[in-house]
């Protein structure tokens, strides 16, 4: 039964008795508060809410008519002496968004006025018990604005925490139970009446205040109290209105739906937002479209989505019913619809209703009938229930399927494919899909950021939570790339760039299309760059292995602490850390940043910078335990070295910035000469990546701070597409000079590979075989590019287009690497006539080197060619010249590097060894000579000659007296074991075996005894069966197994 029918029933059985009796209701309260207390402005406000809503003409007349009565009502008060009852109450500043929670309807007349009739005279008191009531309730803080309402899983807590506060809702609403049960006793004796205009409004204002103190009353449910429930309180008062002949106004079933909804009297809320809704019983008022949690709209709808779950069985039934509900609202105001079907969809989402949305959209035919708002809608209502693969699932088959994509979608003048709210709930899903699992179906990080961009580009919204599901895909699929472009978007808009993009709270309301601009309270007060943002993009550096891209973005991007102690004039040739902790103050109080932080310097093998960093924060139970197995010691110099360069470049880029000078032609060059040594020392790092952002940073700069004022001839000539140079702003900064050009390439080579870099090469270069102009700021040519370029043909292979290039090459950008270059790629093809003419070329131009002399030697000798020793000695005249050396000495010299090139026969008739008998002896005492001297100048000894010691040495006759024979055969193989052992020679294990077996056969066991304890005592890692021959040798034992 109608439970209002019911009360009104009830109330004629109680206006009988009360007839009978004919007594003064009881009106005695337990609190009664001064009178005389102004009036609150929630009534004014209400007024002035239905006055813009889209009534008829004639009801829209009569609330004007009524707000200016009441101001004139207001007017003849003030001029008569009373106190102003306009006067607004203190509102509270951490109250919901709802307007219910910051104001109240009015609370009754003024006390002193003369009241004639025993109506006015109750009308009075009851007023003055709720300007009391009301006072107690500013006193209270606001109540959860869902967490009644949805039971969430901290309402036990937060019943523990506040429990006071709950005592004293509880108490305030047992007055309110009292004043409601006087009121009703009242109106059924005819002692409390509605019959001027000024007793309507204030019995309506009265009537409201109630319902208002009841939807903020914790429910019966949790509370526990023996006092009649929220929900019949409000149906009672109600029913009172109904009585009185009052309307039930909007806000009036707004709170009683909300009371009923925290009671969970589901089908009450139904009915009451179902005759809202009913334009045969309100009429062709709109609802309201406001959008949130608390508001009307959603909270009537979910009433309605919880009392069809109870009715019926099936999700796709509740769905209906709901979208049902949205068509009756649709046809009294069909331009809210978009608003209707969001609100609808998060109805269904905070009551579970996801499985019923997925099952509607695939089971029912017209789906797509309802557009793309629909489709956002059922997103928003999976995303809620956090089901994060079926929102990516539906997003999938939209993007495939037309029909369930409802179509294109009109945004802010232009069609998109999706609607703004489904973009962002999108990237929200993929980053917190990421977070609860490594893996989201295979979303990856290119399609994240490229709807970033579309968003960005199109200058739509997006949320701060969307932005971090894009940098996690990133982080997820180890794309730094992609993570530093969402990373410099984010630095333009927190420094006030020129983006019409705008980042906004995650509320529906801001990804409507009407709202062209959101208001200023749904802009995000702080930055959009915090702590998380930059530990997210340097975890994906060090998922890439770019450890120092990592620092480098913890040094680049500005500090996110508040009034933090930042000087910019001390961060000057500091060190690592130091720099570090001056552009970050609070890198040691953020735990996301320290972690990432003392990663990248794990991963750049600084180990003592991380151990110095764990020590200023003094947190360790939060940083990886790798730290206490590694020595405190950088052993990477190199990335010491970079992040200086580094450091100082970026350190002068920023003084530009802040001075706004204007670079001279000096300036540039002195620039584009520390980019240079930057890059070369990141690449000598492995850091590459790390000095081309560093490089990117620095063009911004200059691009910047080169900009001159051109002419309108010139400006003219660039938009009809004439100008005198193409040449990119890039491009110009990479011109300044030969070594940063070079330094590109190189770059380049390392990170993309030699074919990528040469195209780049060629590309900027309408010649196609070397640069026609010499550097901008300088005199000098391109000679690092051009050989730089050469090497790099050669390496790829493409050795025609090589040799092509050589001959093109302007003299002066040929040097000793060149020849040397161009000699060994013909004798990879073997082609040893070419590099004759290339000696010869090389000797004309004064450009010998000893490695073209020796290539040169060797193609004499591989070639067929008369006379070849006097070629080869022709050659080592030619090079002893350039050395100033006599040609025997440097044979000497050279002589195991000769062997090697030219073989042992050429290399003995150059060394003038020609009775073969005398060859080995020879060849065995300059080997000692070679390691003896080598040895002395602490220099790396020729593996050729520590061999020809082992083999050799049993040709040589031993001499008793060891002390006076310096080439004392067991001594020098014993002193070319211990070298061996120290080196990395290829064929290591088999030379130590051969010696060895050498001091075996010679008996040498004090050797050998000497040789055991030397790599026990230094712990040198040598083979087995080379410690077990050592033994054998130490023992003197003969016949070993390893020996056979």
């Amino acid at each position: 039964r109608d439970p209002i029918k019911q009360e009104q029933v009830d109330r004629q059985s109680v206006d009988k008795r009360t007839n009978k009796q004919n007594k003064q209701p009881n009106i005695d309260m337990k609190s009664i508060a001064i009178r005389n207390i102004s009036r609150c402005s929630f009534h004014q406000h209400y007024l002035k809410r239905c006055a813009s809503l889209r009534q008829f003409s004639t009801g829209q007349d009569n609330v004007e008519r009524r707000v200016q009565k009441n101001k004139n009502h207001h007017q003849r008060s003030t001029q008569k002496g009373r106190p102003n009852r306009q006067e607004k109450t203190q509102q509270q500043t951490n109250s919901p968004v709802d307007y219910i929670h910051q104001n109240n309807f009015h609370n009754g007349r003024d006390a002193n006025e003369n009241q004639l009739s025993k109506s006015q005279s109750t009308l009075s008191k009851c007023c003055d018990i709720m300007t009391g009531l009301l006072k107690r309730r500013q006193s209270l803080p606001p109540p959860p604005s869902m967490d009644w309402i949805f039971s969430s899983p901290t309402l036990p807590d937060q019943l523990e925490r506040e429990k006071e506060q709950w005592k004293t809702r509880i108490e305030l609403y047992k007055d309110i139970v009292s004043l409601t049960q006087a009121i009703d006793l009242s109106v059924n004796a005819n002692r409390l009446q509605a019959s001027s205009g000024r007793d309507i409004r204030d019995v309506t204002d009265l009537l409201g205040n109630i319902l208002l103190i009841c939807s903020e009353t914790p429910p019966k449910r949790l509370s526990l109290v023996d006092l009649p429930s929220t929900s019949q309180t409000c149906i009672k008062i109600l029913s009172i209105l109904e009585q009185l002949n009052l309307d039930v106004q909007n806000i009036h079933n707004f709170l009683s739906i909300r009371a009923a909804n925290q009671e969970h009297d589901w089908e009450l809320s139904s009915r009451l937002f179902c005759k809202q809704i009913d334009p045969d019983v309100n009429g062709l008022v709109p609802v309201d479209t406001n959008l949130g949690g608390d508001r009307f709209l959603e909270i009537g709808l979910y009433g309605l989505a919880m009392d069809l779950n109870n009715r019926v069985h099936d999700g796709v039934d509740v769905v209906e019913g709901v979208l049902n509900a949205v068509r009756d609202m649709c046809m009294v105001s069909p331009t809210d619809e978009e608003k209707y079907m969001i609100a609808a969809g998060s109805a269904l989402g905070r009551a579970g209703h996801w499985k019923g949305c997925v099952d509607y959209i695939s089971k029912t035919n017209n789906a797509s009938e309802l557009g793309q708002a629909f489709f956002a809608a059922m997103l928003n209502a999976c995303y809620i229930c956090e089901q994060y693969d079926v929102v990516l699932d539906l997003y999938n088959n939209m993007r495939y399927n037309f029909e369930t994509g409802g179509g294109d979608w009109q945004w802010e003048g232009e069609y998109a494919r999706c609607h703004p709210l489904c973009l962002d709930i999108i990237l929200r899903t993929v980053g917190l899909g990421l977070m609860d699992k490594d893996e989201n179906q295979g979303f990856s990080s290119k399609g994240a950021t490229s709807l970033f961009h579309q968003i960005t580009d199109d200058g739509g919204r997006i949320s701060k939570q969307a932005i971090r599901g894009v940098l996690y895909a990133c982080k997820n699929n180890a794309d730094f790339e992609k993570a530093l472009e969402v990373l410099e978007k984010l630095e333009s808009y927190d420094q006030g760039g020129n983006c019409e993009w705008i980042v906004v709270d995650e509320d529906t309301c801001n990804f409507l299309c009407e709202n062209q601009v959101p208001p200023s309270s749904s802009l995000t007060k702080e930055k959009v760059i915090d702590d998380d943002v930059i530990a997210t993009v340097m975890d994906t550096c060090i998922a890439a292995g770019e450890y120092g891209l990592a620092i480098m973005t913890l040094r680049m991007t500005r500090s996110t602490a508040k009034n933090s102690s930042f000087n910019f004039d001390n961060c000057k040739d500091n060190s690592m850390l130091e720099s570090l902790m001056n552009w970050q103050p609070q890198l040691c109080q953020k735990e996301a940043l320290l972690n990432s932080t003392i990663m990248a310097l794990t991963g750049l093998q600084c180990f003592q910078d991380a151990r110095d960093l764990l020590s200023s924060a003094k947190d360790e139970h939060c940083f990886p335990t790798i730290l206490n197995k590694m020595e405190a010691i950088n052993m990477n110099i190199s990335w010491n070295e970079a992040y200086r360069n580094m450091d100082r470049l970026l350190y002068a880029a920023d003084c530009l910035k802040r001075s706004g000078h204007t670079i001279s032609r000096e300036e540039k060059y002195n620039l584009s000469l520390a980019t240079a040594l930057m890059l070369r020392c990141s690449i000598n790092a492995g850091q590459v990546n790390a000095g081309l952002e560093v490089a990117k940073t620095v063009i911004a700069t200059f691009n910047c701070r080169s900009a001159t004022r051109s002419s309108v001839k010139e400006k003219m000539k660039s938009f009809f597409g004439f100008s005198d140079e193409d040449v990119g702003a890039d491009d110009q900064f990479w011109l300044l000079s030969d070594e940063l050009y070079a330094a590109k390439l190189s770059a380049y080579r390392v990170k993309y590979g030699v074919e990528s870099a040469l195209d780049v090469y060629f590309s900027s270069n309408d010649n196609t075989h070397t640069k026609t102009v010499s550097p901008k700021n300088s005199n000098e040519g391109w000679f690092n590019t051009v050989n730089l370029v050469l090497e790099m043909l050669i390496e790829k292979g493409d050795l025609e287009r090589a040799f092509t290039y050589f001959e093109r090459m302007h003299p002066a950008d040929r040097g000793p690497g060149t020849y040397i270059s161009i000699a060994n790629a013909y004798k990879d093809l073997g082609r040893f006539d070419k590099i004759g003419k290339v000696y010869m070329d090389a000797k004309k131009a004064g450009l010998l080197s000893e490695n073209l002399c020796l290539c040169a030697m060797e193609a004499i000798v591989r070639g067929n060619h008369q006379g070849k020793i006097k070629l080869l000695r022709s050659i080592v005249n030619d090079i002893a010249d350039v050395k100033g050396v006599k040609p025997g000495k440097w044979i000497v010299d050279h002589y195991w590097t000769i062997k090697h090139c030219l073989g042992f026969h050429f290399a003995r008739l150059l060394m003038w060894w020609n009775d073969p008998n005398e060859t080995k002896s020879m060849e065995y005492r300059l080997a000692v000579q070679h390691m003896e001297y080598r040895k002395k100048q602490s220099l790396r000894i020729e593996t050729d000659a520590l061999m020809c010691i082992i083999k050799l040495a049993e040709d040589q006759k031993l001499d008793v007296n060891e002390s006076s024979d310096p080439f004392h055969p067991p001594s020098r193989v014993f002193d070319s074991l211990i070298i061996l052992s120290e080196s990395q020679c290829h064929d290591k294990t088999n030379l130590l075996l051969e010696g060895l077996v050498y001091l075996l056969k010679t008996r040498s066991t004090l050797l050998g005894m000497r040789y055991l304890e030397y790599i026990e005592t230094n712990q040198v890692t040598v083979d087995d069966k080379v410690s077990d021959l050592a033994r054998s040798v130490a023992n003197c034992v003969e016949g070993s197994s390893v020996m056979n």
